[in-house]
């Protein structure tokens, strides 16, 4: 199925850093929505209808956050209600800037990708409001294990 074959292909290698890991993850999706466009599209179109799709996206997207969370908690990030908010949004956020993109590429991939990797780091300063704590975490999702 696409979405065992997504997630496989987004599960996190332990070796690399989390910040490596994040933007392995967000070029990975970006790559497999260019790939497969209808498909992705239908899923997350239908997905409201609240049928297998609908279960199917929610399971994707949860997972991704999951792995998201657990790379921040590493890095010292304190799992709030604002941070775990946070990331949800941004997954929606990421979801609808790739599909936008498909229909109007007016960047390149490589920027695109910068692009959701620097929304995320925003977000995730903002959820925290904390500027010195916030560069701690951001120097420990940097390191590798």
């Amino acid at each position: 199925m696409a979405a065992e074959e997504l997630v496989g292909q987004l599960a996190p290698d332990p070796a690399l850093s989390p910040a490596e890991q994040l933007r392995s993850g967000i070029e990975t999706f970006v790559a497999y929505v260019a790939h497969h466009p209808a498909m992705y599209l239908a899923v997350v179109r239908f997905s409201k209808s609240g049928n297998d799709l609908g279960t199917l996206h929610r399971t994707v997207r949860s997972t991704l956050g999951e792995w998201l969370l657990t790379g921040l908690a590493g890095a010292g990030m304190p799992m709030t209600p604002a941070v775990t908010l946070s990331v949800s949004g941004w997954l929606a956020f990421m979801e609808e800037t790739v599909l936008s993109w498909l229909d109007q590429p007016q960047m390149t991939r490589v920027e695109l990708v910068g692009l959701c990797e620097r929304a995320v780091y925003q977000l995730l300063a903002g959820a925290l409001d904390d500027p010195q704590q916030w560069q701690e975490i951001r120097t420990a999702i940097e390191r590798r294990p």
